[in-house]
Parts: structure tokens; sequence; C-alpha cells
């Protein structure tokens, strides 16, 4: 972890992103935004992980010039991954889900990637994506995992610790607190489980974890309750309105994680997003569907009951949640 937050340290524009302090919500505690809109000019944190596994790449002599970079995302890895490609003079082939909005197609071929559509969802896109790395010259470097292939994902994991490093020192240094409590959302679950693994090694005692995903999409929940060993699908269409979160398979390096680390799971419909949007607009933080869901788990967590009893302690503190990115929908952002 230490070698990806010295890593980051030494990119141009990878400055560290804000940490906004919401002040004190009723009944919660003190609540903490970590905004990842900022991050290297992308909306999103996930040039973090993109420049990583592209640096240990080269690192390895596994690169050479006019190689390819491909992958397949919702939106923002796939923008981490052609940001990383451009930076280092590779090609990036993209694969992406039919639903994928404009803004976000836009925004990986602002960057030289190249797009490719699937007839299907975002697990078809990591199908054909696998297919294409097989190709004489290609590279896949997917934030997803699955048996024989980890290496990378974790190391592109291992990257997000730099965002939980910047938050957690500067609650300690400008706040004289640490977090109790972390939300975090989870596609395939490689923010979460770096966020985990980076919190367990720098806090003690050790924060209480909550995961957060789409009603639509919820592969760690329904693995939790079906007792399975994490490698079903969901049982959702994925086609939430938190675009980055609708993925159907965890991630086998992330699963051990959440399932035995979080002490909630928490599933949010589309009003809850929606609504934190506008909320946190008012704070002056922009960001997108997915990147508030953690912040509008712990609004439903604090006004539903039920949410209450599994995620969401009442009264325990000084609460932090990290927010995924900036608004990379604009479709979404503008219209409410």
């Amino acid at each position: 972890m230490e070698d990806a937050v010295a890593f980051h340290k030494t990119l141009p524009g990878c400055d560290p992103t804000p940490l906004v302090d919401l002040g004190m919500m009723p009944d919660i505690g003190r609540v903490f935004l970590k905004d990842e809109g900022q991050r290297l000019g992308l909306k999103a944190f996930k040039g973090l992980g993109g420049t990583y596994a592209v640096h240990k790449l080269e690192e390895q002599g596994a690169l050479q010039p006019g190689d390819t970079l491909t992958t397949m995302t919702d939106g923002n890895h796939g923008v981490g991954v052609a940001y990383a490609a451009k930076q280092r003079g590779y090609n990036a082939v993209i694969y992406i889900p039919r639903q994928m909005k404009k803004d976000r197609r836009d925004r990986i071929t602002g960057l030289g990637g190249k797009l490719v559509e699937v007839p299907g969802d975002y697990d078809q896109a990591i199908l054909a994506a696998k297919a294409a790395a097989e190709q004489p010259g290609w590279h896949l470097v997917a934030d997803s995992s699955w048996e024989g292939y980890t290496e990378i994902p974790t190391n592109i994991t291992t990257a997000y610790s730099t965002l939980f490093y910047e938050a957690i020192e500067e609650m300690h240094t400008a706040h004289n607190t640490a977090p109790t409590h972390i939300f975090l959302q989870a596609g395939v679950g490689s923010f979460a489980a770096g966020g985990i693994t980076y919190a367990l090694s720098a806090l003690k005692p050790a924060p209480h974890f909550v995961c957060v995903e789409p009603v639509d999409a919820a592969c760690f929940l329904e693995n939790i309750q079906d007792g399975t060993d994490g490698k079903n699908a969901c049982r959702g269409a994925t086609e939430s309105v938190m675009a980055g979160l609708n993925c159907g398979v965890p991630a086998i390096t992330a699963w051990p994680l959440l399932r035995d680390c979080c002490c909630g799971f928490v599933v949010l419909g589309d009003g809850w997003p929606i609504a934190a949007v506008r909320e946190l607009y008012k704070e002056g933080v922009v960001a997108g569907e997915s990147g508030c869901a953690g912040y509008a788990a712990l609004v439903a967590a604090r006004q539903d009951d039920t949410t209450q009893k599994g995620a969401a302690p009442r009264r325990t503190g000084c609460y932090s949640r990290y927010q995924h990115g900036g608004a990379t929908d604009a479709v979404f952002t503008t219209r409410y």
C-alpha cells in the first residue's frame, strides 16, 4: 500500500482531493465525504487504479511500445485505463455495455480510447474483453477478478489505498478524529476491498464497514443471503441509475473481505441516490448517482428502521463515507 501512495505522489495533477466536512447529522454523528471528483481531472477515482496497474506492468517489463490495453467498464474504470494508456503511449480499447450513456462514452473517447459496444450488460463486456486480450500485444487491465486472473485486479485494489490514506490522515491532522463507520459503494467490490484493507491496517480499533449496492445489482448481499461462495450472479437487471455499480458478480479478490468484514449491507432503489445528488449539490458537492451512493445509504439508514438494524447503528459517533467520483452522467445530474 505504501508503494501505491508513493507512486501517486509522483504523478502530475494527482494532488490530494478534498475531504468535505458535512457536519453533524442528527442521531448519527459527524459526517465526512471524500470528494474524488477532482482526481486527475477525470471526475473519478478510477485513475488511481489504471495508472498504478500500468506502472506495475511496466516494472515487470510486460509492456512494449504500441501495445494495447483493454478492459470492460460501465464508465469510470474505462476512463482510468484510457487515461493511463494516453499518458504512457499505449492504445486503449474499452468494451462497454449497450446501456452506457453518451456522456460516459465521450469521456473515454476524449482520452483517445476506442469503444466497442457489446449487445448485453457489463458481464457480457467482461467476456468480450477477456477474448480480445488473447491477441498478441494486448493486455487486460480489469478491476474485476476470477480464477486465474488476480494479480492486476489486486494491484488496482491496492491503488485505491491512496484516497483512504489521504482521508484518514486529514481526519486525524485537521479534525483530530477517526472514522468509526465507513460506507463503501460496491460494484465488483475492488474499491470497497481497497478501503477495508487500508483501514484495517491504519486504524485501531477497526471501524465498522457498510457495503452499499443498487437493489438492481446486489451481487454481494444476495450471495451473502444465499450462503454461496460469492460466484453467483445477481438476480437484478443491473440497470440502476448508479451505473458504476451495475455489476452482476463479485470479484473473487474482493468477496472474502466484504463477506467477513462488513457489518451490514444496504441496497438502494434509485430514488435514494437521485435525492442525494440534489442534497449534496446544496452543500457545494457535485456528485453522480454512483458517487453519492454511500451518503444516500447513510441517509436511508437513518430514516428507515429496517435498514438501521443491519447497517447503521445510531449514536455511535463519527461517520466517514467516500464518494466514488464527480458527476459523470450529465443527463442525470442536470435533470434533477
